[in-house]
């Protein structure tokens, strides 16, 4: 069909391009803005070659065409190049011929030098007039004229950088996102304008209040669309921004924390962040309160995870703007006000025609002879964008009206609402390669890469995935494939119409048609496809051998878990709790037509004998139980199509096929975590095509073949964690293609081999923690390619080669902890490309070379933890683009250079703990980039330099600890920009200067500890932009300025043990962004102004200890946004006011030690049953008349915290039971004599408090889930049930501990049952976080129990003393047990008490290791109990220990009376290597 094609704007595939000279910033300013306009999401390209020379390379013209905006940054140097004066003709043509945006920026320049072509540009361009064409040299003049004479920025008139990169990409986002323009990809943005602008309105844009605001309407209709446009017009008005497409479709696969991690991380510019729990930390909480934030959440269907993902109230800064889209109103309507919904309503008649036929004629209307016919497709369809794009893909060049007639009779028929009837149309026009792609993605892929589905199909099936994207059916965005959630949904619903029986399938997805089909005998012959998700909460699936027999054309088989799932452990899996897929008889086939098999934890030892599928792309069996692959003289050469192996944490895979050298298509050869693997096929080198091998974690590998070096296609080798290689062989060196090879952690390796400076191409080489590596070959100047050195933790390695000064290409060079480095060679300055250099811990390096001066390309270098240091070279004032300089914990550095000031670009100088430094110099004023100064603990400071008032970059400066200063430099208040002051520990400090107030941007301001500070200055009402008043501490502090009420950003006030402060102004209720009030410990407050019930933001107001406080305000329920209410220790208090019960948030109420208390409101059991059904934490302890409220607490359905302890109730409540969210609950104190039975129901009890219960005679069983049981001082206590001491449960990383002292009159019966459940759950508690491969922090199983003899299951014991000793052959131990029985005599002190044992370790060689463990460690909370008679100590230690012998002496510290009359030590053997991991070796027992 003939189309005449109206113009239209040529599709742009860059935002910006940068043209700047690399030698003069690309380190350094060009790669700041680089990086701004990344996290804005602004797509700049940035010519990464270090020398551009001077041929301009057309794929470069190509980049300046593809650009909206040309930035030009004008440096010193830049007309000397004469590859950037091309590309400035290049960009001066697009100006003119394609109206491209191009923008000057003057870097340390005068812009007059440029636009006269003087200094600088005019001796250049002489140079080239003898060099170059005068016609040549004429349009570099014109050109640079020209655009010097652009609109643009001076870096001589924004000397803040920050600033200056800012301004350059807000003016970037404005320019991207003026207009709705057709050049921004125009069938994305048909009928979008008057969408947008109603959003827009909804959103208020100019309102500092939080809103939230929901787009409504059908799939296919365009939601993701209109969000995303209006996201990328607003995003540049806010601090943080993230747009997150698909959020179910994610939660789904990855979890909803996945989600949220990944939106807090976009938001706070923080690309490895990870949040661990449900509970956001409050540094996060802090970070997210003081930011302007947008947000779109694409597709959400659970109004749960919308809750979770937005946060509670007050989470996000003012003027926050979250935007949801959501087919279902419902979702929207909990979390929006129904104002703030938008309905997106279906295209208009114009634009839906257009839109059709942008797709169907490639322009804006139809051409003349198919109006009418398009006309009537349009109305059929009801202008929903998704079908009107499919269907016009589809008519796409379709020639003849009377086709096109027999497609309008099939939409009439079809129904004029029917949107997958439209699309199936489409669907049936496909050929048959085309619909099982489509399928292939709808019901198995879903998401993936273009590249990884071509791998699985025939090489004449590939183009098919072009035709479904010039169908509009998938797109393809970056190589990666996304077909929308409707199309997903037409494909499964496609399958599922072939039959009813999923036997007579095509492709099966659902759990139960899976176990249906693999269970039933004979059946599955059509079947081509299973995705068989290992769900938690199914049943184990056990399979006969025959399951897959008859699947003749299986080529798709995938056996997971989400991603989101943690890793459940083999043992875990095949006793069932967990699903897994069990094959007691083993398996006897598997269809050969396989292309793509990915199996979680394969339950057998081999695959079926008979299984050689020659399609097989792809094999992927991640923790595994194979032992081998497949039996030696099988042909593997049938497996010619393979190109990826995964067996990562195969741990029993002993060995790899001697044939494995058949693969010859094998390009990714996954063997992480294989432990039992010992060596690798001599023919390994038969991998022709072998690009990546991962050895990471084979900790048995002793060798690896010499054969390795003829993989010449290698360019990844990975052997960290191989402690047991000691040696590389020779032919590493011939591994000509090699760009990583990492080496972590290979603790025994003392060299390297002298080849391995002939890996030329060695871009990435990772040393680190190579603790026996002494020296480096000088060979290692031969890696010309090579950026990144990480020799961290080569404690040994005492200097560098002077070869090292030719690496050229180095820009990363990592040698922390290389505590044995003593001096720096003096050519290290000939490391022109480095940018990072890292010298933390280097302890023995006692100066630098003045030649580190010459590294001209530095921005950062780090010395924290240099405690040898004791001066910096004068030569540093030469690191021009150095912008971060650590120098924490430099504790011999005195003086700073006095040329510092030279560092111009700077921008982050910490000294923190620099404790001998006396002073600053003058110059340090000349650090005009310097944005962060950290001066913490620097204790012999004694005052700061008057020029400190020319930092007019700084925004935060941390004094804490500096106890030798007494007072600020009066001219601090020049610091215009200053954001953060830190002044904690200022314990000399007086007063504030009264010009504080002129700080203007000052948002945190922290005085805690400042104990001689008497009173504010009456200015500090003046900081407008003040959110967090930090006065903790402040004990002189009487009052507070009656006009702190003009604090209209505080959101934060901190008055914690200000005893002094007796009341609070009147206007502290014009603190209207008020949330958070805490005066715990303000003992000398008697009263709370009326005015209080005005802070209507306030979400926690902290009371605690207020001991003169004797009520509270009656419109203290004007709170309304009132969470937490503390009023722990107010024993003044009398009463609570009724309107208490008005304060619908309340989640948190604290009422313990509130003695004076005689009653409550009769209303607040209606507050309990109605207003705090939302609650999670609720807490009642030490008044009279709790009785009423425990009778009621069934009603509280979700609590997690229940507190009655020190309460006069008489007994528990019966339904105790009923409270089934709580995970933790205190009885402390309480008169009963038992608790109810109904107790056991609480399966997610994890701390059960009963100290001090002394009429308490039993207890009955309690659920396994229980961590935590503190029975302390129940001096009536007879008997225990030992269900709870089980420990059955799949264990999570958390400690334990149960203690019973001063149980006297327990029965042994009782004390022996706990003491082997303790034995019992430590043993569990070991096995399962070594399956987990667990390395987080120690976990503790402790407990204590009255009784006068070590356990008999202890291996090591001396009954009569306090010390054990172990002599044996070396073994490698993963935990050990301890035990100490103290005798306490008839003392009957209340103390607390801590038992220590000090561990001395032989290893192999004769050195010795001497540790300390503690039954609680030093910072932990201890109970405290009446001490009497002879207690058992028991608690297990966490080792990764390999001696041949061990003493171990076990002390009391705390009591002079208390003995240590008997001990025991019990080693739990893990069958382990023999060699320690270098990253944990001496540093072998904590407390766990």
């Amino acid at each position: 069909m003939a189309s005449t094609s109206s113009p239209t704007t040529p599709y742009l595939k860059l935002d910006v391009f940068l043209s700047f000279r690399g030698t003069d910033t690309r380190n350094s300013f060009t790669s700041h803005l680089y990086d701004a306009l990344d996290r804005n999401q602004i797509d700049a390209y940035i010519d990464n070659k270090l020398d551009g020379g001077e041929k301009i390379e057309p794929a470069l013209l190509e980049r300046i065409e593809e650009s909206c905006i040309s930035l030009v940054i004008f440096s010193e140097n830049y007309a000397d190049s004469t590859f950037c004066l091309r590309e400035l003709s290049k960009i001066l043509e697009c100006m003119e011929t394609k109206q491209q945006v191009v923008l000057p920026v003057f870097y340390r320049l005068d812009p007059s030098h440029v636009q006269n072509l003087t200094g600088s540009y005019g001796d250049a361009l002489c140079k080239h007039e003898r060099d170059c064409s005068s016609e040549e040299v004429e349009s570099w003049r014109r050109a640079l004229k020209e655009i010097a004479n652009l609109k643009g920025w001076d870096s001589n008139v924004i000397k803040d950088e920050t600033k200056l990169i800012q301004e350059i990409v807000t003016d970037i986002q404005k320019k991207l996102n003026h207009e709705l323009s057709p050049s921004f990809d125009s069938k994305r943005l048909v009928g979008m304008k008057s969408r947008v602008e109603d959003i827009e309105s909804l959103l208020s844009l100019g309102s500092t209040s939080v809103l939230i605001v929901g787009i409504w309407g059908m799939g296919g209709i365009g939601k993701s669309t209109t969000a995303e446009t209006v996201y990328h017009r607003n995003c540049s008005k806010f601090e943080g921004h993230c747009c997150f497409q698909d959020v179910r479709e994610e939660s789904r696969k990855h979890g909803v924390d996945h989600v949220r991690q990944e939106i807090l991380g976009k938001v706070l510019e923080k690309n490895d962040l990870k949040i661990h729990g449900k509970v956001l930390p409050s540094a996060i909480k802090r970070m997210l309160q003081r930011k302007k934030v947008l947000i779109v959440l694409d597709d959400v269907n659970d109004p749960q995870h919308l809750k979770y993902l937005i946060g509670e109230d007050g989470l996000f800064g003012q003027g926050t703007r979250i935007v949801v889209t959501s087919r279902d109103r419902r979702v929207l309507e909990n979390a929006c006000d129904e104002d703030r919904i938008y309905e997106v309503k279906i295209l208009d008649e114009d634009d839906a025609l257009r839109l059709f036929s942008l797709h169907a004629f490639k322009q804006d209307r139809p051409i003349e002879e198919y109006i009418g016919l398009s006309k009537t497709v349009v109305s059929c369809v009801k202008g929903i964008p998704l079908v009107l794009e499919v269907l016009g893909a589809s008519l796409y060049k379709k020639t003849g009206v009377e086709y096109w007639e027999s497609k309008v009779a099939q939409l009439r028929t079809n129904g004029g609402e029917d949107i997958k009837k439209h699309l199936e149309m489409c669907y049936h026009e496909l050929d048959q390669t085309e619909k099982k792609i489509f399928l292939d993605i709808a019901c198995f892929f879903g998401r993936c890469k273009k590249d990884f589905l071509q791998q699985t199909l025939d090489l004449e099936e590939r183009s098919g995935i072009d035709r479904l994207a010039d169908m509009c059916l998938i797109k393809i965005v970056q190589d990666k494939i996304k077909m929308h959630d409707v199309l997903l949904k037409l494909g499964k619903k496609i399958v599922l119409q072939e039959n009813f029986d999923p036997r007579e399938r095509s492709r099966l997805w659902e759990a139960d048609d899976i176990y249906r089909v693999l269970t039933t005998q004979g059946t599955g012959s059509k079947v081509e496809s299973i995705s068989l998700i290992l769900d938690a909460t199914k049943d184990q699936l056990t399979l006969s051998p025959t399951a897959f027999e008859g699947m003749y054309n299986l080529r798709l088989l995938k056996i997971y878990y989400p991603p989101f799932l943690k890793d459940p452990s083999k043992e875990q899996i095949m006793n069932g709790k967990r699903v897994g897929i069990h094959l007691p008889g083993g398996l006897h086939y598997l269809s050969s037509e396989l292309r793509f098999l990915y199996w979680y934890n394969y339950p057998l030892k081999s695959f079926p004998l008979i299984f050689f599928p020659e399609k097989l792309v792809q094999l992927e069996m991640p923790c595994s139980q194979l032992e081998q692959l497949w039996n030696e003289g099988q042909p593997l050469e049938q497996l010619k199509s393979l190109k990826s192996l995964n067996l990562h944490g195969c741990s029993r895979l002993a060995s790899l096929p001697h044939s494995i050298g058949m693969l010859k298509s094998l390009d990714q050869l996954d063997l992480n975590g294989c432990s039992s693997l010992t060596s690798l096929p001599k023919n390994i080198d038969a991998l022709k095509s072998l690009k990546s091998l991962n050895l990471s974690g084979c900790s048995r590998l002793a060798s690896l073949p010499n054969s390795i070096g003829m993989l010449k296609s290698l360019d990844q080798l990975d052997l960290s964690g191989c402690s047991r290689l000691a040696s590389l062989p020779d032919s590493i060196g011939a591994l000509k293609s090699l760009k990583s090879l990492n080496l972590s952690g290979f603790s025994r390796l003392t060299s390297l081999p002298n080849s391995i400076g002939m890996l030329k191409s060695l871009d990435q080489f990772d040393l680190s923690d190579c603790s026996r590596l002494a020296s480096l070959l000088e060979s290692i100047g031969a890696f010309k390619s090579l950026k990144s050195l990480n020799l961290s933790g080569c404690s040994r390695l005492a200097s560098l080669p002077n070869s090292i000064g030719m690496l050229k290409s180095l820009k990363l060079l990592k040698l922390h902890g290389c505590s044995g480095l003593t001096s720096l060679p003096d050519n290290i300055g000939e490391l022109k490309s480095l940018t990072s250099f890292n010298l933390s811990g280097c302890s023995g390096l006692a100066s630098l070379p003045d030649s580190i001066g010459v590294l001209k390309c530095l921005a950062k270098l780090h010395l924290t933890g240099c405690s040898g240091l004791a001066s910096l070279p004068d030569s540093i004032d030469r690191l021009k683009c150095l912008d971060t300089l650590h120098l924490s914990g430099c504790s011999r550095l005195a003086t700073l250079p006095n040329n510092i000031g030279a560092l111009k670009s700077l921008y982050q100088l910490h000294l923190s703990g620099c404790s001998r430094l006396e002073s600053l110099p003058d110059s340090i004023g000349g650090l005009e980039c310097l944005a962060k100064l950290h001066l913490t603990g620097c204790s012999g400071l004694t005052s700061l330099p008057d020029s400190i008032d020319r930092l007019k970059c700084l925004d935060t400066l941390h004094l804490s600890g500096c106890s030798g200063l007494a007072s600020l430099p009066n001219n601090i208040n020049s610091l215009n920009y200053l954001i953060v002051l830190n002044l904690c520990g200022f314990s000399r400090l007086a007063s504030l200067p009264n010009n504080i107030g002129e700080l203007k941007s000052l948002k945190l301001l922290y005085l805690s500890g400042c104990s001689r500070l008497a009173s504010l200055p009456d200015r500090i009402d003046e900081l407008k932009s003040l959110k967090s008043l930090n006065l903790n501490g402040c004990s002189g502090l009487a009052s507070l300025p009656d006009r702190i009420g003009e604090l209209k950003s505080l959101e934060w006030l901190n008055l914690h043990d200000c005893s002094g402060l007796t009341s609070l102004p009147d206007r502290i209720g014009e603190l209207k962004s008020l949330k958070s009030l805490n005066l715990n410990g303000c003992s000398g407050l008697e009263s709370l102004p009326d005015n209080i019930g005005e802070l209507r933001c306030l979400t926690m107001l902290n009371l605690s200890g207020c001991l003169k406080l004797a009520s509270l305000p009656n419109n203290i329920g004007t709170l309304k946004r009132l969470y937490a209410l503390h009023l722990t220790g107010c024993s003044g208090l009398e009463s609570l006011p009724d309107s208490i019960d008005e304060l619908r948030c309340l989640t948190t109420l604290d009422l313990s030690g509130c003695l004076k208390l005689a009653g409550l409101p009769n209303n607040i059991i209606d507050l309990e049953l109605k207003g705090l059904d939302k609650q999670r934490c609720y807490m009642l302890s030490g008044f009279q008349k709790v009785e009423e409220i425990a009778s009621s607490t069934y009603k509280l359905g979700c609590h997690e915290f229940l507190n009655l302890g020190n309460s006069r109730v008489l007994k528990t409540p019966e339904r105790l039971g009923s409270l089934v969210w709580l995970t933790k609950l205190r009885l402390s104190g309480i008169d009963f004599e038992r608790i109810p039975a109904s107790i056991k129901h609480l399966t997610k009890l994890s701390k059960l408090y009963l100290d001090d219960c002394k009429r308490l005679q039993c207890l009955p069983e309690l659920s396994s889930t229980l961590q935590v049981l503190i029975a302390s001082g129940c001096i009536s206590l007879k008997s225990v049930a030992s269900i709870f001491m089980q420990g059955d449960k799949e264990y999570e990383a958390a400690s334990q501990e149960f203690n019973f002292s001063g149980c006297l009159q327990l029965d042994q019966n009782s004390r022996t049952r706990i003491m082997s459940a303790t034995r019992l759950r430590i043993q569990r508690m070991t096995t399962s976080l070594f399956s987990q491969e667990y390395h987080g922090k120690p976990i503790r199983v402790r407990l204590c129990i009255p009784g006068s003899e070590v356990p008999e299951w202890f291996s090591y014991k001396n009954r009569e003393g306090s010390s054990v000793k172990i002599r044996q052959p070396a073994y490698w131990y993963r935990r050990f047990t301890l035990c100490a029985v103290v005798s306490f005599g008839q003392s009957g002190e209340r103390r607390p008490v801590n038992i220590k044992c000090e561990c001395h370790l032989i290893t192999k060689d004769g050195t010795q290791i001497d540790l300390s463990s503690y039954f609680y460690e030093i910072y932990e909370e201890k109970v405290r109990s009446l001490w009497e008679r002879e207690h058992v100590f028991i608690w297990s230690v966490q080792s990764k220990c390999f001696f041949k012998e061990a003493s171990f002496q076990f002390k009391s510290p705390w009591g002079a009376t208390d003995v240590v009359v008997g001990c025991g030590v019990h080693p739990l053997l893990v069958n382990e290597p023999e060699q320690p991991n270098p990253k944990t070796d001496g540093k072998c027992l904590t407390n766990s």
